[in-house]
Parts: structure tokens; C-alpha cells; sequence
């Protein structure tokens, strides 16, 4: 994802960094880079602008003040594209706390029936984001009553897909019936969730063209029967600047509330996403970057500018973690660990919690200065294949590992000697370097001794 953005990005704050000061020549050379970065990634030119004059406006104020250092200048292209991508003091709040709030997105009104209407383009997965949401809102709120509407005419099988995305749900789905025209269908639903006490309608129209005048108007009539407290815009993260034209288009039709934007899981530009905001003055509110139902998450604009600047992405790898790894745990392994006590039951255990949380490769890419490595699924199976069969106090580190203990080890692994020898060894050295180290990690180190991974 952004490879394109990191890796230019990645090479020019490098750069930055190298220099002891900064000359007037080497500002505008580096917002010279920064253009022609832009471009590639397929910014939209007067974004590009705006965020440059910003960046040269915030380095004249620093200049002026006598700050001028390469380290302003990098915490001011960083400030920069967050604003760019929406940031506020609410989002900047979340991204600094040291715990993320509980507050759901969405609570009930009494006596009323929330709507939320969604449009785009066709293709862009309008509908598994529908879903996506509702199992989002579900998990926060398990008494929430949501309803999901199929106002997609134009696709026979639409209704059928949100039944079977959503079947474990168990949500309300209405359909439209036979000879049952648009106005009939909405008033029938709205009347229907009403006497059903349901909280929150979830409404999926017709993938359309901006182009196209009778399905625009058919959205129109939507918005006027429903009157939808939001209204969002679904667009696919690896779309190009038409995308934009679409959703001004469509924004000046029915007054879009905020952006979806999907498939973040692939290998995007990153141009649109960076132009959206600015470009249509709408904010980006979800992102889904999988194809599994709890696939969704709130947009945070600090933590986009992190994965776009290459810094990583801890904001989301600590929300991943909060519910696999519990904080005591952690707190009480950490202790251990630095006094030199942790076991291979304690790698194991905490190994099987980070697999719940989706793919190892994936966590490691949300950590910053980790891009750089290639992890190996199989590797970790291996490993855990290898300590799942030690014996009890084999695995406590209570007793030493024998000739014949290795042999065992190694059989009931389907692994050889050299390989079981190989991940006892790396796990002493690891115990070591946690020890000496004390709670300071260096990656050259931290390498080394995960002797499993494969570096380039």
C-alpha cells in the first residue's frame, strides 16, 4: 500500500535528515521533489499547490523565529498532510491518548429511526462496506437494532448479497416486493422499522455513473423521502482523479456527509486519497482494508499520514493488539522478560494471541522501520510446531534440552535436529539481548536475533 508515496517520501525526509541546517536552495529543492513525488502518485495539481504554499509558509514563520532546522521541516511536512487529510482536534486527541475511547459511533435516539444512505460509483464495494459497518456498529453496541435496506434496483441479486454477508448478524433486511415501485418500497420500510423499534437504517442504492440522469434522480428521490441523517460517498482507494469529479458531482446532487474508502489492503497510489478532503471538503469517516467482515475501522487522518509518510501505523497496531493481548499480561511479561524469566509457553501464548489478530507479515508492516522485513508465515508454524512438542518443563525452561530431548523435539515436529536447535538457541539469545538491553530495543539487534526472518 503507498508503496509509490513511501518509498519517495521514505528517501526525502532521509535526506532531510542528513543535512545539519537548511539553505533557502535546499527548501526549494526539496518541495521541487515533493511536486514531482505528488505527481507520480497522482495528487491532484491544485492539492499539490495548496499543500506546498502551506509547507512554505509554515518554513518562512520558522525561518523568521530563527527554528529552521531539518527536524521543523519534517514535523512541518507531516503537520501539513495530516490537514490535508482531515485532520482536527478530536482526531489529533484520539491519535495522542494513551488509550483509545470506548464511545460508539453511532447511538440510538429514542422513539426515532436513523438513516444512512450509501452511494458511489458501480464496482467500488458499496455493499460489503454496508455490512462491514453494521458488524462495526454491532460489535460496539450488541443491542443496537440495525436494519439493512436494498434500494439497488439495477441489481437483481443486491439483496441477496447483504443477506448472505451479513447472515451471522442477524440483522432485518428489506427487500423490495413484486410490482412494488421505489416510493411504495421506502414508505413501507420506514413505516415497518418504526413499529419494530429499529435504531438505524443502513440504505444501499444503485452503483450509478454521475452521468447518468435517471439514476441520479432515483437517488434524489431516495434522499428526499428518506432524508438521510448521513449520506456516504464509497470509493475505491486506488482510484484516480475521476473518482474526485464523481464525488463533487455527486455531492452537489444529493450533499455527501463523508467518504468510504476501500481496498486499502491492495497497492494504492494514495493520490486520491490525499485529494478527497480538500478536493470536495467532505471527510474521509471509514477505511476497509480486507475482505473479512470486521475489515472496517474508523479513518484517523494522523495515522494515514503515518502510513503515507512510511512511518508505520501504531494508532491501529495498538487497537489490533488491546484485545488479544491484555494489558496486565503485557505489563507482567515485560517484568519477566527483563529479568530474564520468559519461557517458550510464554512465546507460544502470546504468538497464538497475535495470530488472531490477522497476519504476522501484516502487524510488522504497521510497525515503524519494519517495512524492510519479509516474514514467513511458515516460520512461525514451524516454531510453533517445534514447541508444541516439548514436554511441560521443557517448555517452562526448567530443565536443560538432552540429546535425545532434541531427537523427540524434532520427530514430533516433522522438523530436523538442526532446525530445533536453531530456534533454541535464537530464543537464549533473545532471553539475553532483553535482559542486557533493558527496556531500549535496537532493530539492528532486534534482528539478529530473530533468526527465523529473512532480511534483504
Amino acid at each position: 500500500m503507498f508503496s509509490v508515496l513511501k518509498q519517495g517520501w521514505s528517501r526525502l525526509l532521509q535526506g532531510i535528515k542528513q543535512k545539519s541546517f537548511l539553505s533557502d536552495c535546499d527548501s526549494e529543492d526539496i518541495c521541487a521533489q515533493m511536486r514531482s513525488l505528488l505527481l507520480e502518485a497522482d495528487v491532484h495539481p491544485s492539492v499539490i499547490d495548496h499543500l506546498l504554499s502551506k509547507i512554505k509558509e509554515g518554513a518562512a514563520e520558522a525561518v523568521q523565529r530563527g527554528k529552521w532546522t531539518p527536524t521543523r521541516f519534517t514535523e512541518l511536512i507531516y503537520e501539513e498532510v495530516g490537514l490535508l487529510l482531515g485532520k482536527t482536534e478530536e482526531s489529533s486527541r484520539e491519535y495522542y491518548a494513551e488509550e483509545a475511547e470506548n464511545t460508539p459511533y453511532f447511538s440510538p435516539v429514542e422513539n426515532k429511526t436513523c438513516v444512512w444512505l450509501f452511494c458511489g460509483l458501480p464496482g467500488q464495494g458499496k455493499t460489503t462496506q454496508i455490512a462491514k459497518l453494521a458488524a462495526f456498529l454491532r460489535q460496539q453496541d450488541v443491542s443496537l437494532s440495525i436494519g439493512l435496506v436494498c434500494a439497488d434496483f439495477s441489481r437483481p441479486m443486491a439483496g441477496k448479497q447483504l443477506e448472505l454477508l451479513t447472515k451471522e448478524l442477524h440483522l432485518t433486511l428489506f427487500l423490495v416486493e413484486p410490482q412494488e415501485d421505489l416510493d411504495s418500497f421506502l414508505q413501507r420500510v420506514l413505516k415497518q422499522s418504526r413499529l419494530q423499534g429499529i435504531h438505524l437504517l443502513l440504505v444501499d442504492s444503485a452503483g450509478c455513473l454521475d452521468t447518468d440522469i435517471t439514476a441520479m434522480q432515483e437517488l434524489n428521490q431516495i434522499c428526499s423521502l428518506l432524508n438521510p441523517e448521513k449520506v456516504f460517498f464509497v470509493v475505491h482507494g486506488g482510484k484516480g482523479q475521476s473518482v474526485l469529479e464523481s464525488g463533487l458531482r455527486f455531492h452537489e446532487k444529493v450533499r455527501l456527509t463523508g467518504f468510504i474508502v476501500t481496498m486499502l489492503d491492495g497497492e494504492v497510489k494514495g493520490g486520491s486519497i490525499l485529494s478527497m478532503v480538500h478536493r470536495v471538503g467532505v471527510p474521509i469517516v471509514f477505511e476497509g482494508f480486507g475482505e473479512r467482515l470486521e475489515d472496517l475501522r474508523l479513518f484517523n487522518p494522523l495515522s494515514m499520514a503515518d502510513r503515507i509518510l512510511g512511518m508505520g501505523d501504531t494508532f491501529n497496531l495498538k487497537k489490533k493488539l488491546r484485545g488479544p493481548l491484555q494489558g496486565d499480561q503485557i505489563d507482567d511479561l515485560k517484568k519477566r522478560a527483563l529479568e530474564g524469566e520468559i519461557t517458550f509457553q510464554d512465546y507460544l501464548d502470546q504468538c497464538r494471541a497475535l495470530r488472531k489478530c490477522g497476519p504476522l507479515s501484516a502487524l510488522l508492516a504497521m510497525v515503524p522501520g519494519f517495512s524492510e522485513l519479509h516474514f514467513e508465515e511458515n516460520d512461525f508454524v514451524r516454531s510453533e510446531a517445534i514447541i508444541c512438542s516439548m514436554k511441560a518443563k521443557e517448555r517452562l525452561c526448567l530443565v536443560p534440552f538432552s540429546e535425545k530431548s532434541l531427537h523427540r523435539i524434532a520427530s514430533g515436529s516433522g522438523c530436523s535436529v538442526q532446525e530445533v536447535m536453531r530456534l533454541i538457541q535464537n530464543f537464549e539469545a533473545f532471553r539475553s539481548t532483553v535482559r542486557q538491553m533493558g527496556s531500549s530495543f535496537d532493530l539492528d539487534k532486534l534482528k539478529k536475533m530473530m533468526g527465523g526472518l529473512k532480511w534483504h
